[in-house]
């Protein structure tokens, strides 16, 4: 397997930046790839261990290993298959996903770990430039006759619709918005995942069988009843969008927004071609309540709308800078990292707990009244430190604390037997069927099941669920595969296929 020595002989090598100066000019992507030889010794650096870890680690359960020994061994053809029958948008994954295959990597123990996530983001770009992701629409004798009907267009969403596409059923996906992507496309920069790349996966399935159908809200333009009743299976693929609030004085002034209301705006000015965005950080003092993904993506969309100045508060106390007893390998390490954008120069603080709002005579919002706290770490609670409250000045407010569960206000709209729900606000299931709900042929995946979560696990849950759909319409074992095996959507092998000189850009 691989190099058997590769991880004595080289060092962890990773993707590089341009600086922060230059990148925040605009929107685009700033990533420096590693090159294809500097790729090709980090493939060789994931060591023949006799267990490996980083399957637990992967939502996915991506054959790791695997990929990285035909990479290395000059077979990134097979490499790239490999990867492909686990994960349906590895261009996608290698750019959003924090990595926590990484921190169950064996080599993690005593040593960086091997670079997994920059080996799989360029073998989805390469992949794609040389159209080995071309579309491969089954065939007219693979039709099942069944069809499908997914709402939501997210990652959970694409994933199920492909999965089950290539099964042979037909499927349709309908979207709220005005475009296929849900998450993807509006909820993360374009400086952190080009929408081409969004548009390219979309372009795929469409080529490949699925359908499509934007400005579409069920519960609205077309009810669940009637879903349900034109369509075998329905699957719930609609996220965890209702953003968790900050009820506290002066809630009501101006320019206090949740993050998703202002990347959305952002996102979708560029894409339309618009220079009047509703909602603008352009010299103004920026405040950041959350310090998860969403708070970082904040942070790099206000430095590219020019903000005066962009602090990042949290009520969290700061990860420590090391793995500790709480959190022993082979588990995801929370350590304190500093993400590109937080890196862009925005003022991080932990331990806050806002009190209240401090609005103008206009009402608008001029900043906070804060008090550091302090954590009782055993107890899992906090106090606050004596003394009056401190001030944060901030003329625009972005809050980004998490979801809380999914919006079924509108879904549920003239439907007499309503979906079970969970205590935590997602889509309960059936005991022993994790990805049906109580309405019979109504399946649900990813946040809306599960919780708000990463793109990977979304992913994830799409195919799980994929699975379960097309057992219950074939009344029998999915042929699709199951979690960590790659006869899924695996490409004839050409054997004489390697590519040891291609060009990653």
């Amino acid at each position: 397997m691989g190099k058997t020595t590769g991880f004595l002989e080289y060092s962890r090598e990773e993707q590089t930046y341009l600086p922060p100066k230059v990148r925040i000019k605009n929107f685009n992507e700033f990533v420096k790839p590693l090159t294809a030889k500097a790729l090709t010794k980090q493939a060789a650096r994931c060591m023949d261990c006799g267990t490996p870890f980083c399957h637990i680690g992967c939502p996915l359960g991506n054959i790791i290993p695997d990929f990285n020994h035909y990479l290395y061994t000059g077979n990134t053809l097979r490499a790239y298959e490999i990867l492909r029958a686990t994960n349906n948008f590895p261009s996608i994954t290698g750019r959003v996903c924090p990595a926590p295959c990484e921190s169950s990597c064996v080599l993690a123990i005593n040593k960086p770990a091997v670079a997994i996530k920059n080996i799989e983001y360029a073998l989805g770009d390469v992949a794609r430039e040389n159209k080995w992701d071309a579309a491969s629409p089954p065939g007219l004798e693979a039709r099942t006759g069944k069809k499908v009907a997914i709402v939501g267009s997210g990652p959970a969403g694409l994933a199920a619709a492909d999965q089950l596409n290539q099964a042979g059923h037909s499927v349709k996906v309908f979207e709220k918005s005005d475009r296929i992507g849900g998450l993807l496309m509006y909820g993360i920069p374009n400086f952190k995942l080009n929408k081409k790349l969004v548009e390219h996966e979309i372009a795929r399935l469409s080529n490949e069988g699925v359908a499509f159908q934007v400005g579409t809200t069920i519960g609205r333009d077309l009810s669940l009843a009637s879903l349900r009743k034109e369509y075998d299976a329905v699957i719930l693929a609609i996220g965890a969008s209702i953003p968790r609030d900050l009820k506290i004085e002066n809630r009501s002034a101006g320019n206090i927004l949740f993050a998703m209301d202002f990347l959305t705006d952002a996102t979708k000015s560029i894409l339309d071609n618009r220079y009047n965005r509703k909602y603008s950080a352009a010299g103004k003092n920026v405040l950041v309540i959350g310090g998860g993904d969403t708070g970082s993506d904040c942070i790099g969309t206000s430095f590219r709308q020019q903000a005066k100045r962009v602090t990042q508060i949290e009520l969290l106390p700061k990860p420590p800078a090391t793995r500790d007893e709480t959190m022993p390998w082979p588990h995801y390490d929370h350590i304190f990292r500093v993400s590109s954008s937080q890196a862009e120069g925005a003022k991080r603080v932990f331990s806050i707990l806002t009190k209240k709002f401090v609005a103008t005579k206009e009402h608008t919002v001029q900043g906070i009244h804060y008090k550091p706290i302090v954590w009782d770490h055993k107890k899992k609670n906090f106090t606050e430190q004596p003394g009056t409250a401190r001030t944060i000045q901030a003329d625009l407010v972005l809050l980004a604390m998490g979801f809380t569960g999914s919006d079924l206000a509108v879904l549920e709209c003239n439907t007499t037997k309503k979906l079970a729900v969970t205590r935590q606000g997602t889509i309960a299931t059936e005991q022993n069927h994790p990805y049906r709900t109580n309405l019979s042929n109504v399946f649900v995946a990813g946040d809306a099941r599960r919780g708000q979560s990463l793109v990977v696990w979304a992913i994830s849950e799409g195919r799980e669920c994929a699975r379960a759909v097309d057992s219950f319409l074939c009344a029998k074992p999915s042929a699709l595969a199951a979690k960590s095996s790659a006869s899924s959507r695996m490409a004839p092998l050409n054997a004489n296929s390697v590519h040891e000189n291609y060009e990653i850009r």
